[in-house]
């Protein structure tokens, strides 16, 4: 199953990290509106970064871990 992670947070951080490490599951992508964090979150889970909305990835599910703020 596919997944993209929407947030750059600690609780994306948690989520994607666990996503990684599981089997039958790949993190395709994390979508951060912060680039230090989304790159850092990618590179830690062997994924891809996007700040841009049209260029989000192709997933079975959407996981939206942001702010109360966002």
């Amino acid at each position: 199953m596919k997944i993209v992670i929407i947030g750059s947070g600690n609780v994306a951080e948690s989520l994607a990290q666990a996503i990684a490490e599981a089997e039958n599951l790949e993190l395709v992508q994390v979508f951060a509106r912060n680039e230090e964090r989304g790159r850092y979150l990618a590179t830690l889970t062997n994924s891809h970064w996007t700040s841009n909305v049209e260029m989000l990835a192709e997933a079975d599910i959407y996981i939206i871990s942001v702010s109360d703020r966002a």
